[in-house]
């Protein structure tokens, strides 16, 4: 992974991009990043880009299931089973991915809020 982006120095400003949307939500990024940068942590910038929570978990939703990850079936034949199933109180990966909340409050535990465009 690391392989594909350019060696740090302190001669040269270089910048790297990573657009991957699952850092995020995964609770372990934020420590891993600044256990790695360590002092250097003041210096990273990050941008965050959100779509509107609805929209992402359809989204994510109709790609799970034309996707067919696997045999199981994302909590019913349709989007409004699915959502009639988080609305009973049955949240899972999808709806969670939508609740930024909660997320970017991990990334700001870590990091000043500052640092986010």
């Amino acid at each position: 992974f690391l392989g594909a982006f350019p060696r740090c120095s302190h001669e040269t400003r270089l910048v790297a991009w990573d657009c991957t949307p699952d850092y995020l939500r995964d609770r372990f990024v934020p420590g891993r990043l600044a256990q790695f940068y360590e002092n250097f942590t003041d210096r990273l910038q990050f941008v965050i880009l959100l779509r509107e929570p609805l929209k992402r978990l359809q989204s994510a939703w109709y790609m799970f299931k034309n996707n067919s990850f696997g045999t199981k079936e994302p909590y019913g034949s349709t989007f409004s089973i699915y959502v009639n199933h988080i609305l009973n109180g049955f949240g899972d990966g999808f709806f969670e991915g939508s609740r930024y909340g909660p997320q970017v409050e991990r990334w700001f535990k870590q990091f000043d809020s500052s640092q986010f465009f």
